[in-house]
């Protein structure tokens, strides 16, 4: 530790990791900060609706474990998962997502919890 308490780091291997963690990219509501590849520039993150066709036995409970699941795997893929609405008796689930690419925001249905949707388009928000 040095004075101010830090870790000292002798291995490349670990310095790379550090910096590697305190470069990547951070979202405010639907701005992206990159401190490597934006030079701190803010650039509109995209943003995603994600259609699951039908999940069988879904219930209000289901949906929103489901949705706490995301929001507890989302930060690992860049991602934030903004709202959700579904239908029981058809199994439909939409969600809404800001996400760096369809590839991320998938990852984090996977990661979370195994429902990877159907489809995911990008949206743009209108009026």
């Amino acid at each position: 530790m040095n004075e101010l308490g830090m870790k000292q780091f002798h291995d490349n291997d670990e310095k790379n990791a550090l910096f590697l963690s305190m470069s990547r990219p951070y979202i405010t509501g639907v701005i992206i900060h990159d401190p490597i590849n934006n030079e701190g520039k803010e650039i509109q993150m995209p943003l995603f609706m994600d259609i699951h066709t039908h999940v069988p036995g879904l219930t209000d409970d289901a949906a929103e474990g489901a949705h706490a699941k995301d929001l507890e795997t989302q930060d690992q893929h860049g991602a934030q998962y903004l709202k959700y609405w579904y239908d029981k008796e058809s199994g439909k689930v939409f969600c809404l997502i800001n996400a760096p690419t369809k590839e991320a925001a998938a990852a984090v249905h996977r990661d979370g919890h195994g429902l990877v949707a159907d489809e995911i388009v990008e949206v743009k928000e209108g009026l």
